[in-house]
């Protein structure tokens, strides 16, 4: 994953000391006077040795480490979030909103929440095929990127639908924001089957808030 370049740098070192040791080594049992002066101090590279190859694999295990928790995190990402939208799963935006609805008990404080569904999105996948459709559930998902706050969360809950939090929301900014995203997602355009085609789609929205 981090290309030949590292791979070499972390493995290259060590190829060098064994064939030099192995180059050493030979010589000297061979009779080379110079190999054989090299090889009387032969406790000094043993130390040398040592302390290349503990240097090395304190390397390799840091490296190793950073690769293991590199992946954790990718696999905790990929069990939290829509594989073709990017936004959170259903698993995810459940233990958000149980986390939300939590506070929203202990605190008092309002937010809603939006279930979004494609319109006749079945007749989109049978007229134009499932990439064109595929593109649709992409392009609401950017707009859904773009428009809502960082403190609001966004996920695809099913084929076509898509739930929205909105955290200090209550039900009449609900009704703005819902109605602001429909508008947004009727102007969007979705690559179609022909190249320079685009087709639109439009959505329904439901609101609900909070009522402790």
């Amino acid at each position: 994953e981090a290309g030949p370049l590292l791979s070499w740098a972390l493995h290259g070192p060590g190829l060098l000391l064994g064939l030099g040791t192995l180059w050493r080594s030979g010589t000297g049992l061979m009779g080379d006077p110079v190999a054989a002066d090299l090889l009387s101090g032969l406790r000094a590279n043993q130390a040398l040795a040592l302390g290349l190859i503990v240097v090395m694999a304190a390397v390799h295990f840091a490296y190793g480490g950073l690769l293991l928790d590199r992946l954790m995190r990718r696999l905790r990402h990929l069990s939290r979030h829509d594989a073709l939208t990017g936004l959170l799963n259903r698993r995810a935006m459940d233990e958000r909103l149980a986390a939300e609805w939590q506070r929203h008990l202990r605190l008092h404080e309002p937010f809603a929440l939006l279930l979004l569904d494609i319109d006749h999105f079945k007749r989109v996948n049978d007229r134009h095929g499932h990439a064109v459709g595929d593109h649709a559930l992409k392009a609401l998902a950017e707009v859904l990127r773009e428009l809502l706050r960082p403190t609001d969360s966004a996920a695809r809950v099913g084929g076509e639908e898509f739930l929205v939090m909105l955290p200090g929301v209550d039900a009449r900014r609900a009704l703005v924001a819902a109605e602001r995203l429909r508008q947004e997602i009727a102007r969007m355009a979705v690559p179609g089957p022909a190249p320079g085609q685009a087709l639109h789609v439009t959505v329904s929205i439901g609101v609900a808030d909070a009522v402790p």
